[in-house]
């Protein structure tokens, strides 16, 4: 069967939620009756996936990009900054995150509306704060010593992913993020990573435009598509 059931979705939205993966093969109308939500993953090369999504009339929720950077101890300190604290800051962090979430598909599709997506958010912010989901959480201050920003960064193996970057709006083009992801590098390289990947929209041309400027380079495109099998509003 091509559809993977996904069992922290279906059970976070209450409904049969499954993921059609790159490459595996699209299924037919009898699988899909199977679920009322379908995550289609789709490179935009595949012309087949292209033309299946025509005939359903659907249209990409989110044009996914992979960056990478390949990491250099000679351009980047090696020093271990020090690592953020469970407890001080939790609530600031996760209301200051939400500023960066504004693109995710989930909060983009209205059929997931608003109080669902903010529980999903605030489960994963959650984890991530709690080293359940990340390795390291680096906050920014200012000079008022107020949190200006904050990075969260997974681990694995040589690979090192920056799994979000936020920095307060009014905290922006201080150099705050550049600060942060020099901070995230640098603990990447302590820990044996030689390259660092990040997740953003093709869309969101700001956060291209920031993290090419970096040196962070294209890896891959994926689109996303949302595929209701039924009327669903939550």
């Amino acid at each position: 069967m091509g559809i993977r059931t996904l069992e922290w979705d279906s059970e976070w939205l209450g409904l049969r939620v499954g993921s059609v993966d790159p490459g595996v093969s699209l299924p037919d109308e009898k699988e899909l009756k199977e679920f009322d939500l379908v995550y289609f993953f789709r490179d935009p090369s595949d012309k087949k996936g292209l033309s299946w999504m025509a005939r359903h009339q659907m249209e990409p929720i989110d044009r996914r990009l992979e960056y990478l950077l390949e990491l250099k101890t000679s351009s980047t300190s090696s020093s271990v900054p020090e690592l953020y604290e469970r407890g001080e800051y939790d609530e600031k962090l996760i209301e200051l995150g939400e500023t960066s979430f504004e693109w995710s598909r989930f909060k983009r599709d209205s059929r997931i509306g608003d109080s669902k997506f903010r529980l999903l958010y605030r489960q994963w912010m959650e984890a991530s704060l709690n080293n359940k989901l990340s390795d390291a959480v680096f906050v920014q201050k200012d000079e008022q010593e107020q949190i200006a920003g904050f990075a969260v960064v997974k681990i694995q193996e040589q690979k090192s992913f920056l799994v979000l970057l936020a920095v307060a709006n009014a905290q922006r083009n201080k150099g705050w993020g550049k600060a942060l992801v020099k901070k995230a590098a640098a603990f990447a390289i302590s820990k044996g990573a030689i390259s660092m990947s990040l997740l953003t929209q093709f869309e969101n041309r700001a956060a291209r435009h920031f993290f090419e400027g970096l040196g962070f380079q294209i890896k891959s495109q994926v689109n996303i598509y949302h595929f209701w099998t039924d009327e669903h509003t939550l």
